[in-house]
Parts: C-alpha cells; sequence; structure tokens
C-alpha cells in the first residue's frame, strides 16, 4: 500500500468474567486518553483485531438492569412523611435522579457493540513512518503511528437509528450507553503508539446545516481529547467548501480511527435537496470510511432522513424507543416503582384509576411522567387543606394546569405517529422486532412482582434481626442476597437464623438448613426476649 505498510499488533490478552468491562474499576477521566487492554473476543472472525479487542463487552441481562436502573438509596417512606413541608419540597427534585429500565435498553447495548465491531472489521491499520501525524490532547502532543483505512469494497452497513417520541429516555439510554466505553484508546504500535477515538457525540442544534454539522464533528474530536482552545474544529470552520470539509472529516476519520459518530436531535438539521448539502452525502462519508453513523431523532427525523427505500437500507437497523409507552402492563410497572418515592401525607396506591389517569396524561413516556408526578407533589403541599383527594381529577387538573402546552402535544401524538408510519411503511426497515420488546415488557413485569414479594420478605427479615443486633441494613441485605442464591424456598424465621449465624460468623460457610416451622407475623410490638425465642438464640 502507497505511503505505509499494513501491519498486525502484537499484544497479551487479560482474563475477565464472563461479559464483565476490562475497564471496570476505571474512572474515565474527560479529555484523557485511556491505554488499551485486550480482550479475547467471543467471536473467532474478531481474533487479533486489537480495536475490537480493546472493546468492553456489552452489558448483558442483571447488568444492563444495574446500569440503567437507578432508584434513591436514602429514600425511606416513614422519614419523608415525618418531613416539614420545605424538606418534602427540596426532596421533589431528587426524582429528577429516578432511571428505569426500558425494553429497549438491552437491544441498545448490543447493538451499539456490534455497530463498532462491524466497523472496525472492515478497516486496516496502516502504519507509515515520518508520516507527520499528530495527535493534540489537553497533556501532550502524541505521535501517531499510522492510520485506519476502509476497505472501499465493503459495504458500510454499521450503524442504527434510535427513534421515538421526545421523553421517551433516547438521550439518557446513549448517556448510560457509553459510561461502559472508554471513549479514547491509545494503542502501543512497535515503538509508537496509535489513538483510537471509539466514539464521537455531536448534538444537532436548531436549523443548522451540514456545515455546523461538520464543524460539530471537529468540536467533538476536540472534547475527546480534553482539547480547550479549539484545534480540530478550527481547521473544519477555516474550510472553505462542504465537500472540502467532508474530506476534512474523513481524514480525522481515518486518523484516529473513529469507530461511530452519533448524531443526536438528528431531526433539528436542516435537510436540504441538494446532494452536496443533504443527508446523502454524510452516508457517502460513512461508506468510505466504514465508521458506524448512529442518529438518534424523534419520529420527524424518520421522514427527513428516510426519503426512499435505498437511503434508509443504508443507515441500518432502527430501534424503537418508544415501543413500551403503548404498553399498559409496563405502564403500570413504571407507575407502581415510582409511587415506591412519594412526600404526601397518606400513602397512595398504585389503583386502576390513578394508573388510568397517568397515562391519558402522559402517553407513557418517562420523562413526563416523571414531571407529572412531581407537579402533583408540588400541588399538593401547596395547599393548606390537606383533606384533597388525590384521585384521577386531580391528577388531570395538575397536568392542565403544570402542562397545558404538552397536554396538546399528547393529545394529537397517537394520530401523527399513525399518519407517519403509514407514510413510511414501505421504506422505513422494520429491524427491532416487536415481538421481542413485548416480550422483555412481559418478562420486566413478571420479574418485578417477584422482585416486590422478595422486598416485602427482606424487609420484615431486617426489622426481625434489628430488634435484637445492630448489624447495618446493607451487610444483612448482602447475606440475603447470597442465601437466596443457594435455596429461595426458606420461611422469614430460617432466613433470620442464617443471617445471624453468617453475621456472627463471617468466616463460616452458610449451611442453609430446612426446618418445618412456618413463618409468624406479629402485630404486637414483639419484646427482644420474644424474638430470641422466636429465633432459637
Amino acid at each position: 500500500m502507497k505511503g505505509g505498510t499494513v501491519m498486525k499488533f502484537d499484544y497479551e490478552y487479560t482474563d475477565v468474567d464472563g461479559y464483565d468491562s476490562q475497564y471496570k474499576n476505571k474512572e474515565f477521566e474527560f479529555g484523557i486518553p485511556v491505554e488499551a487492554v485486550y480482550v479475547k473476543s467471543k467471536v473467532s472472525t474478531d481474533r487479533g483485531n486489537p480495536f475490537i479487542e480493546a472493546l468492553p463487552f456489552p452489558r448483558i441481562e442483571g447488568d444492563v438492569v444495574c446500569a440503567y436502573e437507578k432508584g434513591l438509596s436514602d429514600y425511606a417512606l416513614d422519614e419523608a412523611k415525618a418531613l416539614s413541608k420545605t424538606e418534602k419540597l427540596l426532596q421533589l427534585e431528587e426524582l429528577k435522579k429516578l432511571r428505569f429500565v426500558l425494553p429497549f435498553h438491552g437491544e441498545l447495548e448490543m447493538r451499539f457493540y456490534n455497530a463498532l465491531r462491524v466497523s472496525y472489521r472492515m478497516r486496516e491499520f496502516v502504519f507509515s513512518r515520518n508520516n507527520g501525524l499528530q495527535c493534540n490532547t489537553k497533556k501532550e502532543e502524541v505521535a501517531q503511528a499510522g492510520r485506519v483505512i476502509g476497505n472501499p469494497a465493503d459495504a458500510a452497513n454499521a450503524g442504527f437509528s434510535l427513534i421515538g417520541y421526545s421523553g421517551c429516555g433516547k438521550s439518557t439510554a446513549m448517556h448510560t450507553l457509553l459510561l461502559r466505553y472508554p471513549q479514547v484508546l491509545v494503542h502501543k504500535v512497535g515503538d509508537g503508539y496509535f489513538t483510537q477515538i471509539v466514539y464521537l457525540v455531536v448534538n444537532c442544534v436548531a436549523n443548522s446545516n451540514f456545515s455546523a454539522l461538520y464543524e460539530g464533528i471537529g468540536a467533538a474530536i476536540d472534547r475527546a481529547f480534553g482539547n480547550i482552545t479549539p484545534t480540530y474544529a478550527a481547521e473544519i470552520s477555516k474550510t472553505a467548501t462542504l465537500g472540502k470539509k467532508a474530506e476534512k472529516i474523513k481524514g480525522f476519520i481515518d486518523k484516529f480511527g473513529i469507530g461511530a459518530i452519533i448524531f443526536d436531535e438528528i431531526q433539528l438539521i436542516d435537510f436540504n435537496s441538494t446532494r452536496e448539502n443533504s443527508f446523502e452525502s454524510l452516508l457517502t462519508l460513512v461508506n468510505r470510511t466504514k465508521m458506524a453513523l448512529i442518529v438518534v431523532g424523534t419520529e420527524d427525523a424518520k421522514s427527513k432522513m428516510f426519503k426512499e427505500l435505498r437511503t434508509a437500507r443504508r443507515v441500518g437497523p432502527v430501534i424503537s424507543g418508544d415501543l413500551y409507552c403503548g404498553n399498559r402492563s409496563f405502564f403500570s410497572l413504571l407507575v407502581r416503582m415510582l409511587l415506591r418515592y412519594q412526600w404526601f401525607d397518606k400513602t397512595i396506591e398504585a389503583t386502576d384509576e390513578i394508573i388510568d389517569a397517568l397515562y391519558d396524561v402522559t402517553k407513557g413516556l418517562i420523562d413526563q411522567l416523571i414531571s407529572i408526578y412531581t407537579a402533583m407533589h408540588y400541588e399538593y403541599l401547596s395547599r393548606d387543606d390537606k383533606r384533597v383527594k388525590i384521585d384521577a381529577d386531580f391528577i388531570r387538573k395538575v397536568a392542565k394546569k403544570y402542562y397545558p402546552e404538552m397536554q396538546y402535544i399528547l393529545k394529537n401524538l397517537e394520530n401523527i405517529q399513525a399518519t407517519n408510519n403509514r407514510m413510511l411503511e414501505n421504506i422505513v426497515p422494520k429491524i427491532m422486532d416487536t415481538k421481542l420488546q413485548n416480550t422483555q415488557m412481559t418478562t420486566m413485569v413478571d420479574e418485578f412482582e417477584e422482585k416486590e414479594k422478595d422486598d416485602v420478605i427482606l424487609k420484615n427479615v431486617i426489622k426481625t434481626i434489628n430488634m435484637i443486633y445492630d448489624y447495618e441494613e446493607e451487610k444483612i441485605r448482602q447475606e440475603y442476597k447470597k442465601l437466596m442464591k443457594k435455596n429461595s424456598d426458606l420461611t422469614e424465621k430460617e432466613i433470620a437464623q442464617e443471617i445471624i449465624k453468617a453475621l456472627e460468623n463471617p468466616n463460616k460457610k452458610i449451611t442453609v438448613r430446612k426446618t418445618k416451622i412456618q413463618s409468624k407475623k406479629t402485630t404486637k410490638k414483639a419484646t427482644i426476649e420474644e424474638m430470641k425465642t422466636f429465633l432459637n438464640i
């Protein structure tokens, strides 16, 4: 190859458990490149490819839940009720921190990882001596050992689209996804180095054109390297024509082995009809470099991007981020999870009336649900008369008062979606299997119901143990999880007995002893001696 030599890296593998990340104990600092750590690929085709084997595996199953679900760890219902009005109002801001696992999260994890794999499969590292390549970071200027070149003969379809209503959780999901990956990796190549940018995020601005989009890519490179003074953005900005800007971008993609560029809020771009200033030109750039193109946007993005079947197919799979909004069972689950956190004087239960009213004013959108629920608290706490009844009528009045414009939009949401789907049903490829998402939602509902039962048992066990001992709740929880993995068919009494034994003898192996004594509920205040007798200690 002219100007360089195609070469392989020499590197050693690091062992990880299952799908754990080789970087799990690392905190990715802004603008600081991370030294590449390699793990043998689970797919033989990708072995020996350093750009793939330096990537962490995607999160699966329980790891997805841990990453995407975030509750309020310091919340306690009894304590919340005892707070003053001012304290309650201040606590309400915590609701914005809540995160719930949605059915497209697992698919998103796998799609992103596969998009990177496909992208790097179609590229080769070309080693070049004295090529003048430099990497400008906020710490130092690093000499590049070469560049990554895409094979023009390979078809480029490594990316995907994440499409859904505004407020369905798309951008939040992307943020959580990217926390898994170091943005910039540094590979040792012989006596030199190669800097790999795994991904870039470009936030699209309203009514911006493709010139601004390309400059946004340059700015994203600067952010990745932690450059305070624009370096790559300035290079693109001073480039005269759109075609030459695109060539500059191509050079950066090759130079830094950029795996994926994510365009968030893509519907804000001004898509005009000229070929040079259209989505088609961006797809041409993708085909030449083999980077993965990932677009995140609303339903409006479909009609703007997918004007013809050929374009739609080149963009790749479409993940429906708002499919869960139409599933009432799953929405009921979200409401029940949300109602775990409340500051009303009287505890509100997730009745059918409450659930139906909340659905009417949110159309299932998670962001709107949390917003309305927060507004319900503000309205309730602002009233002097606490005899107000929190029912369907109250919910609808709150929604109309605090979010009148949103209610108008939501009212027409279903009609808008139906129209768009009819227009695009023969253009947009159906990649995300709706049956799969619906199955996932059913599973999540069932698992939550089991978890609710489990939480009641754990709560009772903690209460029982703490009437005698002064163990930390977290330690009791940890022992409870260990015990349930060994035997989930125990009575509350047996669970408490085994946990106490484990906490008293932390080095002693837990032995599960089955008895015929059933759990006993007491309504009166138990004494320490009574509890000791009950537990046979």
